[in-house]
């Protein structure tokens, strides 16, 4: 019996950083064959502004975009792309006409990236309210 147990300890104690290492291989082969097939995929979305401030109005134009963006296959479902967003951070904006880059909002972002979006830069109208 004590020399079961010393070969099992011996048996899972050896080599273990080589183990471990064949471990995480083994998980990452396993993840990139059931999702590494991105299908692509237009989906037309209102372009958001966040991080908006009270005291200034934006004017995005044009207000709605075309996302293409990469969806793993086996993920793919309606509710998962209606909660994809289309975006623009306002803290980088300054007040008059601002080119912004669209930028896109994934509930998954391992699952769905963003490919290209039409028109990728759209112009915002920042004034200050009175």
């Amino acid at each position: 019996m004590k020399n079961s147990i010393t070969f099992a300890k011996e048996l899972i104690l050896k080599d273990w950083q080589l183990k471990l290492l064949a471990l995480f291989i083994s998980i990452g082969l396993w993840v990139y064959v059931n999702f590494g097939n991105y299908v692509p995929i237009e989906i037309y979305k209102t372009v958001h502004i966040k991080h908006r401030s009270q005291d200034y109005a934006y004017i995005v134009e044009p207000k709605d975009v075309v996302l293409n963006i990469l969806v793993v296959d086996r993920v793919l479902n309606p509710k998962i792309l209606r909660q994809t967003k289309a975006y623009i951070d306002a803290r980088t904006l300054k007040t008059g006409i601002n080119i912004a880059k669209v930028n896109v909002e994934a509930p998954m972002p391992f699952l769905i990236k963003q490919n290209l979006s039409k028109p990728t830069y759209v112009k915002v109208f920042v004034k200050k309210k009175e």
